[in-house]
């Protein structure tokens, strides 16, 4: 298969897992679409929609990435769709001088994937796909533009099923917050004024390269038109689109990230010392009574609050909200690590494990573009992940997986905990997602 055309944005980076082989550019809005092999097949029926949105935490991504090239879930018999959009102070930089000229400013990353959307709405067909049966799917800031996409007004109608994995912007988490349009501006007035950049001229006068460099904590915006109120309310009311959703999260999602605010005894209690009357249940759920502790349990609390808290919220508010089915699992198979390269420091007192964004590798299935030790059970994993989500992009079911049938999420949190012998049991950190769902968690915390 030849590398999909068109250049990376100019944000573009790339992981240890691959160096970058696409052009970098400004002009970066392009998608790839990957069909199967068989013309006849196309013909004969529109086969699902796989929108893939990349992750990368606002700053870096491409549709491109050799690691998420679509053909091992199209030769499963759909059509994936992988789309670029931009990212950094290209694709969330807001100010008033923007605001005043377009009505707003701050969502150009949310308003390419919705163009994109709509494009693929209305010219699927031709690539045999079913412009019907659109399957958004999106990991860590990926999933977060999914829960987005799902509540905004402008998005509505445009897809009919959605995958989020290990992201999200639910209320009650410390990480990502949606910020109001004035903080983004006051935030952009202080970014351009660095650059000496006071006015709309002078900001558009700017080399790309210069942006480029502005380092900030880009986020998606509560701006008024891609998105009026926060994805929580809309839940909550359910007037968002209601749809299946699979939810899901890796055993080791934290790792690599470090948090030091957590990583000590004294981090630790000071953060338990924060939910008030309900510290004593923070440590029953999280214990720890050595350094050594603290540390491992800084990278389970990072785990659930950041990423499975997130998966789980979205998958609950849909079960329960709307009455929508919502299914979850959690990746427990540990891929390889590169040899002879540095990975992320410090290295997780347990080992790195499955960790954040190791879904990606068994969902696509590109294990050629890196030359690490892939395993009989990696690619037996793969095989039963990309069929369980394209048989969801079908039909909105992931179905039986290896012969374990897979409950709908219910008030047990029964989830599939997908390795190589894949099995159903009750979500191991339920009690940790339940903690943190009170309305008294604040996500300044």
């Amino acid at each position: 298969m030849q590398k999909p055309p068109g250049p990376d944005n100019l944000m573009a980076q790339f992981s240890f897992a691959s160096p970058p082989e696409s052009e970098i550019s400004e002009d970066c809005l392009y998608l790839n679409i990957w069909a199967p092999e068989s013309i006849a097949e196309k013909q004969t029926r529109g086969l699902p929609v796989i929108f893939w949105i990349y992750g990368g935490g606002h700053r870096v991504g491409s549709a491109s990435h050799p690691s998420t090239w679509g053909e091992g879930l199209a030769s499963r018999g759909a059509i994936v769709v992988a789309a670029n959009y931009r990212l950094g102070a290209f694709g969330y930089l807001a100010h008033p001088a923007l605001s005043e000229e377009g009505g707003t400013s701050g969502n150009y990353a949310s308003l390419d994937l919705i163009a994109a959307l709509r494009w693929v709405r209305n010219n699927i067909a031709a690539f045999g796909g079913n412009p019907d049966c659109i399957t958004l799917y999106g990991q860590s800031v990926g999933a977060a533009h999914v829960n987005v996409l799902l509540a905004s007004p402008l998005a509505k109608g445009l897809m009919d099923r959605a995958i989020v994995v290990s992201g999200g912007r639910m209320a009650g988490g410390p990480i990502g917050r949606i910020k109001a349009l004035k903080e983004a501006e006051d935030e952009g007035q202080a970014l351009m004024a660095q650059l000496g950049a006071m006015s709309l001229e002078e900001i558009r006068a700017l080399p790309a390269g210069k942006v480029v460099e502005i380092q900030s904590n880009w986020n998606i915006v509560q701006d008024g038109l891609v998105l009026d109120t926060q994805p929580e309310q809309k839940f909550a009311a359910n007037v968002h689109s209601s749809i299946p959703i699979l939810a899901g999260f890796t055993a080791d999602d934290s790792a690599p990230y470090f948090s030091p605010q957590w990583a000590s005894l004294a981090g630790l209690q000071d953060f338990a010392a924060s939910f008030g009357e309900t510290e004593s249940e923070f440590h029953q759920i999280y214990p720890a009574d050595t350094e050594q502790a603290a540390l491992a349990q800084s990278y389970t609390i990072r785990r659930d609050i950041a990423f499975a808290y997130q998966a789980w919220r979205q998958a609950k508010a849909m079960a329960v909200g709307a009455r929508a089915p919502a299914w979850m699992f959690c990746l427990e198979q540990a891929p390889p690590l590169p040899v002879n390269r540095r990975f992320h420091e410090p290295v997780p007192p347990n080992g790195y494990g499955a960790y954040h964004g190791a879904d990606v590798w068994y969902a696509f299935g590109c294990f050629d573009a890196v030359p690490w030790a892939w395993s009989v059970a990696d690619r037996q994993v793969h095989e039963l992940m990309a069929t369980a989500f394209v048989r969801f992009a079908e039909t909105g079911n992931p179905g039986d997986v290896n012969g374990q049938a897979w409950p709908q999420l219910g008030e047990e949190d029964q989830a599939l905990m997908l390795s190589s012998h894949p099995r159903v049991e009750p979500l191991p950190n339920r009690a940790g997602l339940r903690f943190f769902a009170r309305p008294y968690f604040s996500p300044g915390s």
